[in-house]
């Protein structure tokens, strides 16, 4: 299939619109953090809202604020923001954009191997493995599947093309993906990292150098026209060395870092049933595939993909949202799978059969998700933001910019206007026991830059348990700090 061609038949316009209307109502159930249908603002998902915000207000990323997520994500925070600056409008809209893009190259994927109907239940099916792992929303996750996904689909017609070179422009924008993840989240890279690895061994086993040509100068191009203004940025503003320890030096010792988890019969189900399904059906879809149409090559790009797949999401910690990486491997093992029964003589009844499976596991997963009484009170920010607004009030007006606050979340400062005190601003304990450093840097701060506030969150107090990674912190806020005022949530103290 011409994919160029295809983009002009009214058929896929109509469906094309169809995806841009499950983009909207998915992504309002299901994007907690940025649907306006909640009042949340999220855990991560706040942090990256602050950074996009401190990035317009004129501040260096990693220099005047620190997280380990790569440049690329505070522009995307950036843009939404400067599209609507009120909430978060604009990043919602972004959202909207790139799951409709998604989904439209999961179709094209599957047109490759399935008809029209079956092509769409797949989609269908990847919304609610999504709806699985989408976590809160506005995650580096969800902005990575058009990229991921161009580059598979470029992959898949290089496969079926008989392994005739690819025009050097799909080589560019691949390029471009893989600075775009590699800018944003380095983990998330492994379809591209696949991909390309499945494209290099054949073009160096065909012995097709201008291939390999073509592979060498797209890839270089698209990668350097996101890279080099990224890298002249930093080393205008004096960052480029914080940048890169952030982005790559900090998330190598972040990755490292596996806890102990111990399994139960209920959370290895869940824990199963979450990780791996995509890997399964991949490999079980390519098994079928090959041994019907006798083509071996797609076994090769399957075991790129699950090598590189396990690589990226399975190392380090267990986090569900992760898997939103594997869903172009759901999908190409679903559409391997199917076209097996493509043309078996009850054909259609099975293609309005997943047709009908697919759409009522969505909608119904959807509709029990939104009531569920427990989903409504988790996405509901009130009790935060009235501790937060509680806990300001004690504070006069002219000593605002004076309050640091200590493993408090972000969404602290969207709900009352604060602006950080301190480039560590955020997960200080988390951050810290990756780098013992960042606990040296916060206690020297504390000494000799003293903030005249500081906040914490009530559960971090010693009554309650709670044993510091960073005790020599809460030493020098013992010593010379006097707590004036608590919550239910928060600890107010102030400087002798």
């Amino acid at each position: 299939m011409d994919f160029c061609k295809s983009l002009k038949t009214g058929t896929n316009y109509f469906i094309y619109l169809l995806f841009l209307i499950l983009s909207i109502f998915f992504l309002l159930i299901f994007s907690g953090s940025t649907s306006p249908l909640y009042n949340m603002s999220g855990v991560d998902s706040s942090i990256f809202v602050m950074m996009g915000k401190m990035f317009l207000e004129g501040k260096t990323p990693y220099v005047d604020f620190f997280d380990h997520k790569g440049p690329i994500l505070i522009l995307v925070e950036a843009l939404g923001l400067s599209l609507y600056p009120s909430g978060n409008t604009g990043i919602f809209i972004i959202q909207i954009i790139n799951l409709t893009i998604a989904q439209i190259l999961i179709f094209h994927i599957c047109r490759h191997f399935t008809p029209v109907l079956i092509s769409f239940s797949i989609v269908l099916f990847c919304l609610f493995m999504f709806s699985l792992s989408i976590g809160e929303g506005n995650l580096t996750e969800e902005y990575t599947l058009p990229f991921i996904l161009s580059s598979l689909l470029f992959t898949i017609q290089y496969h079926l093309s008989g392994r005739k070179s690819i025009l050097i422009w799909k080589y560019f924008i691949m390029g471009i993906s893989v600075a775009f993840l590699f800018w944003m989240r380095m983990n998330n890279m492994g379809v591209i990292c696949a991909c390309i690895s499945f494209i290099l061994v054949f073009t160096i086993k065909g012995k097709d150098w201008k291939g390999i040509k073509n592979l060498l100068v797209g890839l270089s191009l698209g990668f350097l026209l996101i890279t080099i203004p990224i890298i002249l940025y930093f080393a205008y503003k004096e960052g480029f060395y914080e940048m890169i320890y952030a982005t790559f030096i900090f998330n190598m010792k972040y990755i490292g870092y596996e806890p102990k988890t111990h399994f139960t019969i209920r959370s290895f189900i869940i824990y199963f049933f979450k990780y791996w399904p995509s890997f399964i059906i991949l490999v079980l879809g390519t098994v079928l595939y090959c041994h019907k149409t006798r083509k071996k090559d797609i076994l090769v790009l399957t075991c790129f993909l699950v090598l590189w797949g396990v690589v990226s999401t399975r190392f380090g910690l267990y986090v569900p949202h992760y898997m939103t990486l594997n869903i172009p491997l759901l999908a190409l093992g679903f559409a391997l799978l199917l076209n097996t029964y493509t043309y078996q003589r009850y054909s259609k009844l099975l293609t309005y059969t997943y047709l009908i499976v697919s759409f009522s596991l969505l909608c119904g997963y959807s509709i029990w998700k939104y009531n569920s009484p427990r989903y409504r009170e988790m996405l509901d920010d009130s009790i935060f933001i009235k501790q937060s607004s509680d806990i300001i009030s004690h504070i006069p007006d002219n000593e605002k910019d004076k309050i640091y606050t200590y493993n408090v979340q972000s969404r602290f400062f969207l709900n009352t206007g604060i602006k950080p005190y301190y480039r560590f601003f955020i997960f200080q304990e988390w951050h810290g026991v990756h780098d013992k450093k960042i606990f040296e840097d916060i206690n020297s701060m504390m000494i000799k830059h003293s903030p005249l506030w500081v906040i914490i969150p009530a559960d971090n107090m010693s009554e309650s348990g709670y044993t510091p990674a960073n005790s020599s912190f809460y030493e020098i806020l013992d010593r010379e700090y006097s707590l004036l005022y608590k919550n239910e949530g928060l600890v107010l103290y102030k400087k002798k």
